[in-house]
């Protein structure tokens, strides 16, 4: 029941949502799919109204919130100028679906900082998110697609590249297609 995981989660201090994919109550997509309706409803890009809806239909249909939303034709598409750091380190395939949505709900319902949070479960250093942060501004600035600074963000972290060299290649891919 609700009450017992309520119970689990305070004894343990790991997140209800965490300890309801540990026991296969609910997959980590799901997870995210909640997580991710409730942020929306917080920033009012959707209503509640329309989050149950949409999660709803996700749940049946075995599909993320967006598709789901897209589909009922309540989806609103978002600008890729406001790409997240956990989205831009799951493009660059740093982090998993299932890390994204604990240290989401770590961050919705602790209110501590998405980056904090990934140095203290050791999924990124202080250096690796001071790049991300100036490749979400990249991206916010137009100067790269969402794509592209992942695709920076994983030379840097996984092959040890400098962010100059990384950020000059992707320029002259742009410039001679």
């Amino acid at each position: 029941s609700l009450g017992q995981l309520l119970v689990l989660s305070n004894q343990s201090s790991v997140m209800v949502g965490q300890i309801m994919t540990m026991n296969n109550i609910v997959s980590s997509d799901h997870l995210l799919s909640v997580l991710n309706a409730i942020l929306m409803v917080r920033e009012s890009a959707i209503s509640k109204e329309t989050a149950v809806k949409g999660l709803k239909h996700a749940y049946r249909q075995n599909i993320t919130l967006e598709q789901a939303l897209f589909e009922l034709g309540l989806f609103v598409p978002p600008d890729s100028k406001t790409t997240r750091l956990g989205e831009l380190f799951v493009m660059a395939d740093l982090i998993s679906k299932a890390d994204l949505a604990e240290c989401l709900e770590i961050e919705l319902f602790k209110e501590k900082q998405f980056g904090q949070i990934l140095l203290e479960r050791g999924l990124a250093s202080t250096e690796q998110l001071q790049v991300a942060v100036n490749l979400l501004s990249s991206i916010s600035n137009e100067e790269l697609l969402p794509f592209q600074a992942a695709s920076a963000l994983r030379g840097v972290v996984k092959e040890e590249k400098n962010i100059y060299a990384v950020m000059a290649e992707l320029k002259s891919i742009e410039n001679n297609p």
